[in-house]
């Protein structure tokens, strides 16, 4: 039994390593890094527990004035990041999302998701 619990505490931070995450709420923190060529945004999303409110990197500047917005002014943001050992994770794409609002893309005509 200690064999198997011990192997769950190895392997799960090993699956949250893996590909891209997707996080969508509220900017809870935003940094510049003193060149400011990189800034730093953390995201609440109570639905991905792992990454709720941990920062992940933007190297992109206009991106980072985006981030700097939605942190400033509350509206919430879509992103979805490049999750990366040993380092904080990109983030590779971010939206700004009105609260109740459920953009999407083509096709159109299509039933909206909720």
């Amino acid at each position: 039994m200690k064999a198997l619990a011990s192997l769950l505490i190895f392997l799960l931070p090993i699956s949250a390593a893996a590909g891209e995450a997707h996080l969508k709420g509220s900017v809870v923190g935003f940094r510049m890094d003193d060149g400011q060529d990189r800034c730093y945004v953390a995201i609440e999303d109570s639905s991905n527990a792992y990454y709720d409110s941990g920062y992940h990197h933007i190297t992109n500047k206009a991106m980072c004035s985006m981030a700097k917005a939605a942190f400033l002014t509350g509206i919430t943001v879509a992103a979805i990041t490049n999750v990366e050992l040993g380092a904080t994770n990109s983030i590779k794409s971010m939206e700004l999302v009105r609260v109740g609002a459920t953009p999407y893309w083509p096709p159109y005509g299509r039933k909206r998701p909720k």
